[in-house]
């Protein structure tokens, strides 16, 4: 019970302290519909997800900071990023798929490759029979 209650007062100390380090730009960065991205926040706070959760203490401080946020002008409750991340969320499905079936046939090719060097090989191999039997051949001769 004295951790958790340490660890809840440690995640308030970094939010403050990350609260007082932070630009206005760098939590525009994170403000995604109308609040600030719990999970960036997390990033940029290191305080875990669930802090901001499961900690009352630290949802109220939060929640506070956003309606600071949305009275300056800067602060809407849907923001521009928030509109563009969702378009680029989908529009990066595309790109995925293409690099999936650029990976399957880069391995389909990797295995025709290999099966040619095998027989490459095997060749070789017989070559390097046959220069011996030859060269023993000369020696006869």
């Amino acid at each position: 019970m004295a951790g958790s209650k340490k660890s809840k007062q440690e995640s308030i100390a970094k939010f403050f302290a990350w609260k007082e380090s932070t630009t206005t730009q760098e939590c525009k960065n994170i403000w995604e519909n109308g609040q600030l991205n719990r999970v960036e926040l997390s990033r940029v706070t290191d305080i875990t997800r669930s802090a901001f959760y499961q900690n009352n203490t630290l949802k109220d401080l939060v929640k506070e900071y956003e309606r600071e946020l949305l009275k300056k002008k800067d602060f809407s409750s849907k923001s521009k990023k928030s509109n563009e991340a969702r378009t680029t969320r989908h529009a990066d499905t595309n790109p995925r798929n293409t690099s999936i079936s650029k990976i399957v046939r880069l391995e389909a090719r990797i295995q025709v490759l290999e099966s040619q060097n095998l027989e490459l090989k095997a060749k070789l191999a017989r070559y390097a029979e046959l220069e011996e039997v030859i060269s023993q051949m000369g020696g006869i001769l």
